[in-house]
């Protein structure tokens, strides 16, 4: 997925835009979202991987700011996982 300046969505993957859904915000570079979601009745075995954010931004003076998150990989088992922030079905 990229997402624009005006927090459009544009997906890479139209299967997987079928299947989930998702929101952004870059109107804060300290605060800039991106928020995949695929409900555990669309979940497929190809879904399993890593999955990770790259930000990549231009400061007023045009340097390029490059970020990358922490990478989190997918199991898909049919188990229900809770964590802290979320309740996935994996």
């Amino acid at each position: 997925m990229s997402v624009l300046k005006t927090d459009q969505v544009f997906w890479q993957n139209k299967e997987l835009q079928r299947r989930g859904f998702a929101n952004a915000s870059l109107a804060n570079v300290l605060s800039s979202y991106l928020n995949l979601t695929i409900p555990g009745s669309m979940v497929i075995k190809e879904d399993q991987g890593e999955y990770w954010c790259l930000l990549n931004a231009n400061k007023k003076d045009d340097s390029l700011v490059a970020l990358n998150s922490s990478k989190i990989f997918l199991n898909v088992t049919g188990k229900i996982v809770k964590c802290v922030c979320c309740c996935l079905v994996v």
